[in-house]
């Protein structure tokens, strides 16, 4: 196990193996550690922040804590924390998110209690789902205004030609849909933002493709898990709550 001396210091090499994951320099590792114990309110170690930091981005943190440590980092990443956007001009803004209760009666064995147990759970990562997708399709709408046919000019064919498909086959019922947008999934939304990314510039707090692109990826496992009903759970939840959060702070 790699020796840690006390608990504002974190080893080189895990230091080195964030900086090559998050391809970030030792400056900006160092930054990200910083925000990271800021938004928990500055409840975590520098120490644990790395090692949750790591163990969040698929690191092996084993070889760097001992057994009590690793089990304080597992608990760390089981703690739940609640959903809010934070707008800052002159004075912060903290909006949560409450889930409406909903009533459904337990029917064994294809309604089991478990299953609305499991359901009560999973709302909280629907709400993440459609605050990002739609949040990326506002953004898009308003860099957008002022462009007549933006949808012509500034998507490419293939998503064009995927979404007139989907358009055609299915209405989504009676409701009228406000444009295209709506029937885009985020590895779309990200693809139009990437392919127009001088226009977006003033919209984001990133200001490097690429960091964006890898971000919005990366939450698109947990899109599909939610997307298609099945249960996060453990590390997979932790890691949505956290991509999420990445992906909000880059949009102004």
């Amino acid at each position: 196990m790699e020796e840690i001396k006390n608990n504002n210091r974190i080893s080189k090499v895990l230091l080195n193996l964030l900086r090559t994951k998050l391809g970030l320099t030792e400056d900006g590792v160092n930054k990200k550690l910083k925000a990271f114990r800021k938004e928990r309110g500055y409840d975590v170690t520098r120490e644990d922040a790395g090692l949750l930091l790591a163990s969040i981005n698929d690191i092996d943190i084993t070889k760097f804590a001992d057994a009590d440590k690793l089990k304080e980092i597992r608990e760390l990443k089981n703690k739940e924390y609640k959903v809010e956007k934070t707008k800052t001009k002159k004075v912060e803004i903290s909006r949560v998110i409450k889930i409406k209760d909903i009533n459904i009666v337990s029917k064994d064995p294809h309604t089991p209690k478990n299953l609305l147990s499991d359901a009560r759970e999973m709302s909280e990562y629907y709400v993440l789902l459609y605050v990002l997708e739609n949040t990326l399709r506002n953004l898009i709408r308003h860099v957008f205004k002022n462009e007549p046919n933006w949808w012509k000019s500034k998507v490419n064919q293939r998503i064009q030609t995927d979404v007139k498909a989907v358009m055609d086959k299915e209405k989504y019922y009676e409701n009228s849909r406000a444009d295209e947008l709506e029937y885009t999934h985020l590895d779309y939304l990200k693809q139009i933002i990437a392919n127009n990314w001088n226009s977006f510039l003033l919209e984001l707090n990133e200001g490097n493709k690429t960091n964006f692109q890898r971000e919005v990826e990366k939450f698109i496992p947990s899109r599909h898990a939610v997307a298609h009903t099945t249960k996060l759970q453990g590390l997979d939840a932790e890691r949505c709550r956290y991509r999420f959060d990445e992906i909000m702070k880059m949009i102004k």
